[in-house]
């Protein structure tokens, strides 16, 4: 199941009660600054016991990122070369992969051999556009880390397969600035001045699951922290229509719970955090839970001087 498409997806389509009042007059706004250079570190963690939604067991994956700002454009947005300089994977013990090229050797519990093949594909790089909200497009797949990772996964066992998934994901940096950015901009208003306190509702476009198209609304609130805005946001998913017959779940419930925060002064991310679950179950017989939930987290670590 495609649940990084539920994360993907949020977009701010809908928002009311915004009034124009600065946040000590600086927009609530990502600003995009020529030769400009950010480090990011990457983590998500994901729980899915039964294997009809996952791994069958627990799932870390982290990257290290550079975003360098190349150009900007007369609407505020931002080129950049994004850059995936590291890889860490764990996975259940017997997809046989384990990766951490920071270690610049082999892992223990990598049976079959996914961090050398990592250690070569590094680093990664491709080219996207940022717009002030951190909306980001023009991401194009590395057909390399397509080609390469498909080819090494032929002979692996399916529980490998899906964890060389992950990281063939984790490598294509365009597409990786995507789904970890498109959330922000989620999160922020249609107006860019808004008053300490203010709330809005989002309304993220509707998605395929195995339980069924749905849909989300999300509440999002505005509050400071010094110079640092912070965007908290909690939603629920319910059906968005009649559901299918042939559907291999049911949905008891699903969360989602993000929080980012931006300094200001810089127009620069320096956190974002989500946590979501989705209660699945089997339809079959038993109507075992098959629920799938995660935490993702990332963090500026440094951004040297220009």
């Amino acid at each position: 199941m495609r649940v990084r498409s539920v994360i993907a997806a949020l977009g701010v389509l809908a928002a009311s009660g915004l009034t124009s009042c600065g946040p000590g007059g600086a927009p609530l706004r990502l600003h995009h600054d020529t030769k400009r250079r950010l480090s990011y570190e990457l983590e998500q963690h994901e729980e899915a016991p039964h294997p009809l939604v996952g791994l069958g067991g627990s799932l870390d994956v982290g990257a290290s990122i550079d975003l360098a700002c190349i150009g900007s454009e007369p609407d505020g947005s931002g080129h950049y070369e994004v850059t995936v300089r590291n890889v860490k994977l764990t996975a259940p013990a017997d997809t046989g992969a384990a990766v951490d090229t920071k270690l610049g050797r082999p892992v223990p519990g990598d049976k079959i051999g996914a961090n050398a093949v990592v250690m070569s594909l590094l680093p990664r790089t491709g080219v996207v556009v940022m717009d002030t909200t951190g909306s980001v497009s023009g991401a194009k797949s590395d057909i390399e880390i397509g080609k390469h990772v498909s080819d090494f996964m032929r002979t692996k066992p399916v529980a490998a397969r899906k964890a060389l998934y992950r990281l063939a994901e984790t490598l294509d940096a365009g597409p990786l600035a995507v789904r970890w950015w498109n959330p922000v901009a989620a999160l922020l208003p249609p107006n860019e001045h808004v008053p300490t306190g203010t709330t809005w509702t989002a309304t993220p476009p509707e998605i395929d699951t195995p339980a069924g198209r749905l849909i989300a609304k999300i509440d999002v609130t505005f509050t400071r922290e010094g110079d640092v805005a912070v965007l908290t946001g909690k939603g629920t998913f319910s059906p968005a229509g009649p559901l299918l017959e042939s559907r291999s779940l049911d949905l008891d419930g699903a969360s989602l719970a993000m929080t980012a925060k931006i300094d200001l002064a810089r127009g620069v991310l320096v956190s974002y955090d989500e946590t979501g679950r989705f209660d699945f179950r089997l339809r079959g017989e038993g109507k075992l839970a098959a629920p799938w939930a995660h935490t993702r987290k990332l963090r500026l670590v440094e951004e040297p001087t220009k």
